[in-house]
């Protein structure tokens, strides 16, 4: 029995030891193949394979980087828009001194609200955008490592997917039939409806004009990103600043009209 006690005790004595030699092969033998995980990151269902040789710091970088410059052309891309149909919506009143008709008044006060309409419906688009560059500031303030570091990385991809979303709704086959239909009504309302069939034409067919430029001219600069995210080219792109829009007064045989020139 003395025997016997006297091995489990040595046994006992021995374990811990064996113990900490199995953890230290361990170590050895896989310590240099957990920092390499610790920082992976899972890709979006429809990426390319080399996106995941890309940190996830390196993603984050590309994809705010993508959202600053994004908001500042959005920015400027409302901005723009809205000064032009302010400007409209002012300059219609010129008509009335001008002319000879007495009921031209009407056909200013109409053109004057549906400008204004304009100028407020043409920042909606560009705000939404603004805003997920906003929340991807706030994103990058609560980076950390590990689970959270890609929690922060996966919402920032639906910020950016969100963003080129806008962007491309902005030019499908709905945004163009919205636009003719939408200046078709508005000149039925004019032509008929207040009677200014004239008017109504002349109104149709620039507001149907400035639809297809507004929408020529929405950038585009998160839907290319994406699709370069998408296959792993993290390449920053290069930012030209030009002046995003310009109204030109044209002075004409028939009369008076403007040229407008956009580079988004």
């Amino acid at each position: 029995m003395f025997r016997i006690e006297s091995l489990r005790k040595a046994e006992w004595r021995v374990s811990p030891a064996w113990t900490a030699a199995v953890w230290v092969a361990i170590s050895a033998g896989f310590g240099s193949a957990v920092p390499a995980s610790a920082g992976e990151c899972e890709i979006p269902v429809a990426a390319a394979p080399a996106l995941a040789a890309q940190t996830p710091d390196a993603r984050l970088r590309f994809i705010s980087q993508t959202l600053r410059q994004t908001a500042r052309s959005e920015r400027r891309y409302a901005v723009g828009w809205s000064l032009v149909y302010t400007g409209l919506a002012g300059g219609t009143w010129l008509f009335v001194p001008l002319s000879s008709d007495p009921r031209q008044y009407v056909e200013s006060a109409f053109n004057t609200g549906t400008s204004l309409l304009a100028a407020l419906l043409v920042v909606i688009p560009p705000i939404g955008v603004i805003r997920d560059q906003q929340r991807m500031e706030r994103l990058l303030l609560q980076q950390g490592t590990g689970d959270v570091r890609c929690t922060v990385l996966a919402e920032s991809e639906r910020l950016l997917l969100h963003a080129a979303d806008s962007q491309e709704r902005a030019r499908n086959a709905l945004a163009h039939i919205g636009n003719v239909a939408v200046n078709v009504g508005l000149g039925l309302v004019l032509g008929y409806g207040l009677d200014r069939p004239q008017g109504a034409a002349v109104n149709t067919s620039i507001g149907i004009v400035l639809g297809e430029l507004m929408i020529a001219t929405r950038p585009r600069q998160a839907l290319r990103s994406l699709e370069r995210y998408r296959i792993g080219n993290l390449q920053p792109e290069s930012e030209t600043l030009t002046i995003p829009l310009s109204v030109t007064p044209l002075l004409m045989r028939s009369g008076y009209g403007v040229a407008v020139s956009s580079n988004f």
